[in-house]
């Protein structure tokens, strides 16, 4: 029943892209996206983790989901780009003025 939900939430995001910029995913996409959902499944079913482990294994399988996507040469240089300002977030030190301040 899982399958069948999120098989049709697929379909309706596509159907919804289409309505909004008239555009579709090519064959190859589709199949390289049936080929990685298998394949991201396997580990899904076989690694049995309950309580906190499962903070490991959804993060390590949607990590492998990106990286084979991008492997497969589906993600633009601007998409990975996005990938990678979300996984190495950095924070910008704060500019320091070389006039100082004195307060009277």
């Amino acid at each position: 029943m899982t399958t069948l939900v999120a098989g049709l939430g697929a379909l309706a995001s596509v159907f919804a892209i289409y309505r909004l910029w008239r555009i579709l995913p090519s064959l190859g996409t589709l199949w390289r996206s049936v080929l990685l959902c298998g394949c991201a499944y396997a580990p899904a079913v076989l690694w049995p983790a309950a309580g906190l482990l499962l903070f490991l294994k959804l993060p390590a399988i949607g990590l492998y989901i990106v990286i084979a996507f991008s492997a497969l040469g589906e993600l633009n240089t601007g998409e990975v780009a996005l990938v990678r300002a979300l996984f190495l977030r950095q924070v910008a030190p704060e500019p320091t003025s070389s006039r100082s301040v004195v307060n009277e």
